[in-house]
């Protein structure tokens, strides 16, 4: 089985975010919670998964319950108990996930790509194997809603809140100011900080004017009428304008190589109850995956509409490859990194510690796609190649 996406498969994203809020998915076959793990079809050998096997510490940026819908969901649908592999999530940790991957505190660590670029230009070897949201969901920019910016040039030499100064909101935010200059205004004063969080109070407080995040980062407060999207990447419109409109690797699963490989099986095992939540992500709506989220003491305070927002605004920037990175993503994806100009990365296109070759390693994720059998995988182009959803009555 094939999992290499076609060079014509690009970032299908249309108009879906639209019609997503009474959303319902026409697709029969539907991943349900208690469900047994899919029948192996694939040509893979499988190993006796009722052998236990090492647990794994997984460490996410931020309390956003949409950038980590695959996950939860894998947790909450009883995927990892199905796969037999223990998982700990270690859940908001912000900019300070890379130094839990040095000390051994955490296996993996899902946050933006390039979180791991300077472990690996500093000679210790990384590998990024799935990657679930990309494709410019650290694109947009938002402000208060009684703010008087109205467009991009209108931030000209304000401060614009980012999440660290090696991620994707950093680099987006640079890349964005960049625009300005060239359109004569002044760069933006970033200011960063160590989590959405507080990043996104400094805006509602005024102390920053405007905030580089994802859209799902920042729906609740468009929700509550707290903040408006004056750049928003999910409507294909201003992705082509301001981005273009290839699926870029923005965020990724990533782990030191060598504790990797010694824990093989059981990050095979946790890529496999991955797929099969991300099949549950692309055929069922906003309103019942929320209803997953809500259930997990992590998001119990955050009331399902919320969830919801978060969750619709993420859609069209889930995987529309069932988390594999083909070379030509990633070459992709490095010549974007370049646009972001993040001092502490340097010539990121050109510096081999950053190649395809050294940093992407798919061979746990076919190895576990092999094993559940096509039927576990999603359509390819992710939620916009779905059928189009059908209104709720």
């Amino acid at each position: 089985m094939s999992l290499t996406p076609s060079t014509t498969a690009k970032l299908r994203r249309t108009a879906l975010v639209a019609v997503l809020t009474a959303a319902m998915f026409t697709l029969g076959a539907c991943a349900s919670a208690g469900a047994p793990a899919p029948s192996a079809t694939g040509s893979g050998s499988v190993p006796d998964q009722s052998t236990p096997v090492a647990a794994l510490s997984v460490v996410t940026p931020n309390a956003d319950p949409s950038t980590v819908a695959n996950l939860f969901l894998a947790k909450n649908l009883g995927y990892f108990v199905d796969q037999n592999v223990d998982v700990n999530i270690i859940n908001g940790a912000g900019a300070a996930g890379a130094s839990l991957l040095v000390s051994g505190e955490a296996d993996m660590l899902l946050s933006s790509t390039t979180i791991g670029f300077p472990l690996a230009a500093q000679g210790q070897p990384i590998s990024v194997v799935f990657s679930d949201v990309g494709g410019g969901l650290g694109a947009a920019l938002s402000v208060a809603t009684g703010s008087p910016v109205k467009k991009l040039q209108d931030l000209s030499g304000k401060k614009v809140g980012t999440i660290g100064t090696t991620g994707a909101t950093y680099g987006f935010a640079n890349y964005l100011s960049k625009l300005v200059v060239t359109e004569g205004g002044q760069p933006f004063e970033l200011v960063a900080f160590n989590d959405a969080a507080t990043m996104n109070n400094s805006l509602i407080s005024g102390s920053v004017d405007a905030v580089s995040s994802s859209t799902g980062t920042i729906a609740a407060l468009v929700a509550n009428n707290q903040a408006r999207i004056i750049v928003d990447t999910s409507k294909l419109d201003q992705r082509d304008e301001y981005i273009g409109s290839e699926y870029t690797i923005d965020t990724g699963y990533i782990g030191l190589k060598g504790n990797l490989d010694t824990k093989r099986e059981s990050v095979v095992r946790f890529l496999e109850a991955l797929t099969r939540a991300n099949l549950y992500l692309n055929t069922h709506t906003p309103e019942e995956i929320s209803k997953i989220l809500a259930n997990d003491a992590t998001f119990s305070a955050l009331d399902t509409s919320a969830i919801s927002a978060s969750v619709i605004a993420r859609f069209p920037f889930y995987t529309p490859y069932n988390g594999y990175i083909s070379e030509e993503a990633w070459d992709d994806t490095l010549a974007w990194f370049s646009k972001w100009d993040i001092p502490t990365l340097g010539d990121v296109a050109n510096n081999e510690s950053f190649s395809y070759a050294n940093i992407v390693d798919m061979s746990y994720l076919t190895e576990a796609q092999d094993r559940l059998g096509p039927d576990a995988l999603a359509p390819e182009g992710g939620p916009a190649a779905t059928p189009t959803p059908t209104p709720s009555s």
